[in-house]
């Protein structure tokens, strides 16, 4: 019988070499196939393969293929995770390549706010990042800056924080406080060596700009201008529970973060060092009926500054009628019209946008907010029932299943808001069935397949494991999917990710019958800048490219949660350095790109 597994956020043989690296259980995932009995002599393996240590068959062949390998060292080392250029395949390996770690720069300091004659290290978050070699991720470093300074491995100094990274690279830097009323702050950092005493300048309190407001919404009846003047605003309903914020042309936070009180009233400090900005708005809790949006009059920090302008009241902001917000309920059900508990849906609504009441370029009236927009999520209850305060008119409505659940995603545009409750009826996943058998054609029991989502990385994985017939069924929602399948360790077998599939919505679909080719074998050992060897590091062997994905937009979009999912879908193996700093995995190449 199948097993679904409703998580995939690292597969169990991930997992298992994540807690090795942990707790140091190098003996077991470090040395994945070491008690495989499958061959004792070539002649024990089919035809064109060879027998690997006598242990498992493997392929050999002249041709080998580029792959980049990831390097982890355990915490506490003093060193960074690391990119290297490798290749896999050719003749089967006896000694393998070494790798050798660098020693990272460690750059130590404190962030202060100018004018403090103290110097008080302020808290918060420092994070540096810099492009990655793997399909354009990013390798990320974090670490905290505490207001009590302290000294780090390697200096007798007290700093405030510690950053190791690579020396080459330019970094991106933000430092996030963690008081909402200071701004971050954004640098670039390029570092040749060791760095001491690198101080942090956040602005003083008296080079930020004051701005102030309130955001409130008018009653339907009342006109917001008259002529090119604004009215003032009588009954006005003040929103309480906005998070208010300043956004430059970057979408970087540029102020302090404010929450409206219950006059709807903000109070927050820009950073007129980042150039114009943009006020933006949304719910601070993501469940309230509250709208989300951005001013669209420019604010001009640096102009200001340039006038000696130490604040700027924008008075009421007014985003128009929330009078006409009244509850709708949506009722979800399968095919049959049983309801669907526990599903999540997403609604969101365009709102429209007051006028300014004069343009002094063209004298035609502009909306006064751009993206103004209500975006409300809540689960249904066990009768398939949900309720949402909502205008009246289109929506963009979907509804996300639990995994576990027979029916599938459901979404639409435009779909017409009234007094009466709104029905989606969810049709059923597609069930997609298949087997997985080796190169001898015997049946792979306990392989996890694995359908990511292409395109839409917010979709959540889907994941079963194969029975004891290499047997599986997968409940799987319309859309494009990478598949990818994980044999057990004692296979003597690599990860295997050379399939798409087009799931269409009425039909299931044929049946994926696939049989994993031969593995190549990998081996290699990893040193420190020393020469030691390096036990614990974990070790990750990723594709270039994939025969699978080859020009499609996944292999082109790296950014944000895609440049994950590419990841994902692009790893080969993962394994764990051994005590003498040594590894090995297995990798199937037919499934690689040149």
């Amino acid at each position: 019988m199948t097993t679904f597994s409703p998580n995939l956020s690292r597969t169990w043989r991930r997992t298992c070499v994540l807690v090795a690296a942990v707790i140091g259980l190098l003996g077991g995932c470090g040395d994945e196939f070491a008690q495989l009995g499958d061959c004792q002599s070539d002649g024990d393996c089919p035809t064109g393969l060879v027998c690997y240590d006598q242990r498992v068959c493997v392929s050999s062949s002249e041709k080998t293929h580029a792959v980049v390998m990831r390097l982890a060292p355990p915490p506490g080392q003093g060193m960074v995770l690391e990119h290297f250029d490798a290749s896999v395949g050719g003749e089967v390996p006896t000694v393998g390549k070494t790798w050798q770690l660098t020693t990272p720069a460690a750059v130590r300091g404190t962030v202060v706010r100018s004018l403090d004659t103290f110097h008080s290290s302020i808290s918060g978050t420092l994070i540096a990042t810099a492009p990655g070699k793997v399909s354009g991720t990013s390798v990320r470093y974090d670490t905290t800056s505490h207001s009590t300074p302290r000294t780090f491995s390697g200096s007798d100094k007290l700093h405030g924080f510690e950053l190791l990274l690579q020396i080459g690279p330019t970094y991106a830097v933000t430092f996030w406080p963690d008081s909402e009323l200071i701004p971050p702050y954004y640098a670039e950092l390029k570092v040749g060596g060791d760095t001491e005493d690198w101080t942090v300048k956040l602005p003083a309190d008296k080079d930020l700009l004051t701005i102030t407001g309130r955001i409130v919404s008018r009653p339907a009846k009342q006109p917001g201008c008259q002529g090119q003047e604004v009215v003032p605003c009588k009954g006005c309903a003040p929103l309480e529970g906005l998070r208010v914020m300043l956004l430059d042309g970057k979408s970087r936070i540029r102020s302090g973060r404010a929450i409206t009180d219950e006059n709807g009233a903000f109070e927050l400090r820009g950073d007129p060092s980042g150039g114009p900005v943009h006020l933006h708005f949304e719910p601070a809790k993501g469940s309230a009926a509250l709208p989300y949006g951005t001013l669209a009059t420019e604010i001009d920090l640096p102009a200001l500054r340039k006038k000696e302008q130490k604040t700027l009241n924008l008075g009421d902001l007014d985003v128009g009628p929330l009078s006409a917000l009244a509850p709708r309920k949506l009722v979800v059900v399968d095919n049959t019209a049983a309801p669907v508990g526990g599903a999540t849906v997403k609604v969101s609504t365009q709102l429209k946008s007051p006028n300014c009441c004069k343009n002094q370029k063209s004298g035609a009236p502009q909306p006064r907010f751009i993206h103004l927009a209500l975006k409300l999520s809540q689960p249904t209850n066990a009768k398939g029932e949900v309720t949402f305060s909502l205008p009246a008119g289109p929506a963009r409505i979907e509804v996300v299943p639990s995994v576990e659940h027979h029916v599938g995603r459901w979404l639409q545009e435009n779909v017409e808001i009234g007094d009466k409750a709104i029905t989606v009826s969810c049709s059923n996943r597609a069930l997609q069935r298949g087997a997985i058998t080796n190169f001898k054609n015997k049946p792979v029991e306990g392989a996890q397949v694995q359908f990511l989502p292409l395109g839409e990385p917010t979709r959540p994985p889907v994941s079963v494991v194969t029975d004891a017939d290499g047997r599986f069924h997968a409940p799987v929602d319309i859309g494009r999917w990478a598949v990818s399948i994980e044999p057990p360790v004692d296979a003597g077998l690599g990860r295997y990710s050379r399939h798409t599939l087009e799931i269409e919505a009425g039909q299931d679909p044929l049946p994926l019958d696939i049989s994993l080719p031969p593995p190549s074998v990998m081996v290699g050992k990893v040193l420190d800048q020393s020469g030691m060897a390096l036990a614990g590091v974990l070790v990750d062997v990723m594709a270039n490219k994939l025969v699978s994905l080859a020009g499609t937009e996944s292999e082109k979009k790296t950014d944000g949660t895609q440049a994950l999912l590419v990841m994902e879908t692009h790893l080969l193996a993962t394994t764990v350095t051994g005590a003498d700093g040594r590894f090995e995995v297995l990798i199937e190449t037919s499934q690689l790109s040149d």
